[in-house]
């Protein structure tokens, strides 16, 4: 059985990930590929939407491309705080009266 997870380092898994992205696929920016990439894992998620693999397969190549853009570890950990805060302080439509479909997020 696995251990249950206690805690997560962003910063640490961002360097770890930006020295295998590396090393298996080259450097450089790639902009073109990882978009053509997140075309396709996105009609994937939209035909399997309960399945978290998707879901992480778009998460790591987003973030994959912020690191290839040339931002850092911490950078990428300070913007997504200060996003989330943003969101937190922003005023969003009612989800109980949005139309389905229409844009809530």
């Amino acid at each position: 059985m696995t251990p249950p997870l206690q805690t997560f380092d962003l910063i640490a898994y961002l360097h770890h990930h930006e020295t295998f992205s590396e090393k298996t696929f080259g450097p450089g920016h790639h902009t073109k590929e990882l978009l053509a990439h997140l075309h396709k894992e996105i009609r994937e998620l939209e035909a399997t939407p309960l399945d978290l693999d998707e879901w992480l397969d778009v998460a790591l190549l987003a973030l994959d491309g912020a690191l290839r853009a040339g931002f850092a570890p911490e950078d990428i950990a300070r913007a997504l705080t200060a996003k989330q805060t943003l969101n937190e302080n922003a005023t969003w439509p009612d989800w109980r009266t949005a139309a389905d479909g229409s844009t809530r997020f």
